[in-house]
């Protein structure tokens, strides 16, 4: 019996989605390019075209729609900064209790890790879905990513951009042609505020164990734990478009590459041409150990044929190359070795990237204070039963994502953060963040670490070599004895001028090991 009408709710969603019609289908490609599942695409592109190797079942892809989302998602590639804050927007010290107890929660649930999942999804296909539920098996809320493909919504029309408002949502959980073997998990919105939860097939009838038996309702009062994370202000639209110039490139680039294979192909293997008068019994195998006897009238030769194999491979790189500037990337993203260039360079190189960067890291406080009302709701509801602590649904998590400027080595990192730290507006914690790629509190962790062993062991200061040598006079000490020329970092006053010495900060700062060459 059909409990809810799948059908209208598909039609809603096609009707929110560009191009509704073909939408889902093209998302469907660009995860099978992103996985490098793309052969059969890429052999009907081929055949569409009259290109490449009709007889070949294994077409090449040179998977560069997977370079070309993870070089975008930089983001995540550093955990932001998370502080949990009172109303009064005061943020909480990192070793109060409810940042303990939300650190060990975000740890169990693998959060950044998710999070970069989900960095990498919203490059590739503009728009996806995180929903938050209670994982038996591992004991804490999970975190599941659904692509466009797999929702189906059906919008409130003046407020799209917010699954909260939805009248209803299903997340498709297993494809089948048949519709009656299809799965979805429907979220349907209560006059009250509230949720239930069903499990249906494609025809809308109830299908296999219901989320929350009895009466179907969510224990989440009004909290809709789902959301929606873009790549871009989506401005009250349910979806941002697809970029379809990647689908585009992706199947123009596999199609100059198996062409390629092919010219290859017909150079290594030349075509023998027989003038005979006695057709019969000539052989048409070529290649070690064949043998031909033939006419004795007969002649043989070799029909030349001269591939473009240079011609094709230099297209090749033509529209990598264009493909890359599309994309915000700088244009020798597919090359495997890059000519060397400044750090002034480099920046101007990134500068399309950098902006795309500074679109979405506004966007991580607003994520991320959504999603952790969303996720303590739901791990407050189980949270007993798994043995974790409580977490604050009062306070707000303030999330800063981590530097968006990337450095283009070690020297140009120490210049540009000891230079900040000197005027107060970085801290050695920030640093070493960026550094090592580490965790605020791992960060701390190892600051704490490194000035206890530099108490404990301490390192001898070095003296004036004169001074050794010939008895001269020893350096200055003490604080203003330590006075240098203008330009100079004073470890002991710990201030710093213009034209400071990065390697003196580095060397009262970090250890000793640690210091580049």
């Amino acid at each position: 019996m059909t409990f809810y009408d799948m059908s209208r709710l598909i039609e809603a969603d096609k009707a929110a989605k560009p191009n509704g019609s073909t939408y889902d289908a093209d998302c469907v490609d660009l995860q099978m390019f992103f996985e490098n599942r793309a052969q059969s695409r890429i052999r009907a592109f081929l055949q569409a075209l009259g290109i490449g190797d009709k007889q070949n079942r294994y077409p090449l892809d040179c998977g560069s729609m997977r370079m070309i989302v993870e070089a975008q998602s930089v983001v995540y590639s550093t955990p932001p900064v998370r502080a949990l804050a009172l109303a009064n927007g005061l943020e909480l010290e990192d070793n109060d209790p409810e940042m303990r107890a939300l650190n060990t929660v975000l740890a169990k649930m693998m959060y950044d890790v998710h999070w970069q999942t989900v960095d990498e999804r919203r490059n590739l296909f503009r728009n996806v879905a995180i929903v938050f539920n209670e994982s038996r098996a591992h004991g804490c809320v999970q975190m599941r990513i659904f692509e466009p493909f797999n929702i189906r919504r059906k919008v409130d029309p003046f407020a799209a951009d917010t699954m909260d408002a939805d009248e209803a949502v299903a997340f498709q959980m297993a494809h089948h042609s048949d519709p009656k073997a299809q799965l979805f998990e429907l979220w349907t919105h209560n006059d009250d505020g509230s949720w239930s939860a069903y499990r249906v097939n494609g025809t809308g009838e109830l299908a296999g164990p219901q989320p929350y038996p009895g009466d179907n309702l969510a224990p989440f009062g009004d909290v809709a734990p789902f959301m929606m994370v873009y790549d871009e202000v989506p401005l009250n639209r349910a979806y941002l478009p697809l970029d379809e110039n990647r689908l585009s490139f992706s199947k123009m680039t596999a199609g100059v590459l198996n062409d390629l294979v092919y010219l290859i192909k017909q150079e290594a293997h030349t075509t023998m041409t027989v003038a005979s008068d006695d057709s019969r019994g000539i052989p048409t195998e070529t290649g070690p150990g064949k043998v031909w006897i033939l006419p004795s009238d007969s002649t043989v030769s070799t029909l030349a044929t001269s591939p473009k194999i240079r011609e094709a491979a230099d297209q090749l790189d033509r529209i990598l190359r264009l493909w890359a500037v599309s994309e915000s990337l700088p244009s020798d993203t597919f090359k495997d070795e890059k000519v060397a260039a400044t750090g002034t360079a480099l920046k101007v190189k990134e500068r399309s990237l950098a902006r795309r960067r500074a679109r979405q890291v506004p966007m991580v406080g607003p994520n991320e204070a959504t999603a952790y009302k969303k996720l303590a709701r739901v791990h407050n509801v189980y949270a007993a039963s798994w043995g974790l602590p409580f977490l604050d649904e009062e306070l707000e998590l303030k999330a800063t994502a981590s530097q968006t400027w990337q450095p283009t080595d070690m020297k140009e990192l120490q210049e540009v953060y000891f230079k900040d730290i000197a005027v107060g507006a970085e801290s050695m914690i920030s640093y070493l963040m960026a550094k090592s790629g580490l965790t605020r509190k791992q960060a701390i962790e190892k600051f704490e670490r490194v000035q206890y062993d530099r108490e404990t062991y301490p390192v001898m200061q070095q003296q004036n070599p004169a001074a050794i040598v010939d008895g001269g006079p020893h350096a200055a000490t003490g604080a203003e004895g330590a006075q240098k020329e203008p330009g100079a970092f004073n470890p002991e006053l710990e201030t710093a001028t213009e034209g400071a010495s990065i390697t003196d900060a580095v060397r009262v700062s970090i250890e000793p090991e640690e210091l580049p060459n």
